[in-house]
Order: C-alpha cells, then structure tokens, then sequence
C-alpha cells in the first residue's frame, strides 16, 4: 500500500489541456495522475515560455495530457526527488472534479509515496 503524503489542488489549468471537454469527462474520483518537471516534458510545444514561469512547479499529467501544475508551496515537496530522476516515488490519483468552482480549486489530487 503507498503511503498518504498530502493533498492538493491543481492550479493554472487554464494554461494546460484541463478544460478539453473530452478529457474532463475522464477526471474521476480514482483515475491516477503523474507527475513532471517541465524540463522533463518533452511534447510542450510552448516550452520555452512555461519552462521560465513553471520552473519550480510540478506537472500534473492524466493520459499524457497536463492538467495544470502544482502550487508552489505544494511542489517544493516534490521538486527535489523529481529532480533528482525518483519520478516513480510519487504517485498521485483524482480525489475529486469541481466543473464550477474556480481556476485553481477544480480539481484535488492525493499524492502519495510509492512502496518500494
């Protein structure tokens, strides 16, 4: 079983692919998440914009396509592990899809510390 390490919002989804109205019909309770750097992300088009404004967040990705980032505060967690290459210590997975609510407060993940 992995172990609970916190829960969060993701935040900047209208800067991502979270509002495709395909993909949001698949934002469950349950469905999992991934997590990246954007030094890592190699399908961004736009990297050389996001990669100086997201720098030190992290990604959230559902069916290879990003949802938005992490808030600051919630990515200095992460952020070293990830960069550090230990992408699979985390996994994350939908705790709950808010269509009305604001930007930044739609959608909450669980993140969790992967067993070894």
């Amino acid at each position: 079983m992995n172990r609970y390490f916190f829960e969060c919002f993701v935040e900047q989804i209208y800067h991502f692919e979270a509002l495709d109205n395909k993909l949001l019909k698949k934002l469950k309770p349950g469905k999992n998440v991934v997590f990246a750097t954007v030094s890592d992300d190699n399908n961004d088009k736009d990297k050389e914009d996001k990669r100086g404004t997201y720098k030190n967040q992290v990604l959230v990705k559902f069916e290879n396509k990003k949802l938005g980032v992490l808030s600051v505060e919630d990515s200095n967690k992460m952020l070293p592990f990830l960069q550090e290459g230990w992408i699979k210590l985390f996994s994350g997975k939908i705790c709950s899809v808010h269509d009305k609510d604001d930007e930044n407060k739609r959608i909450k993940i669980v993140v969790y510390i992967n067993k070894r």
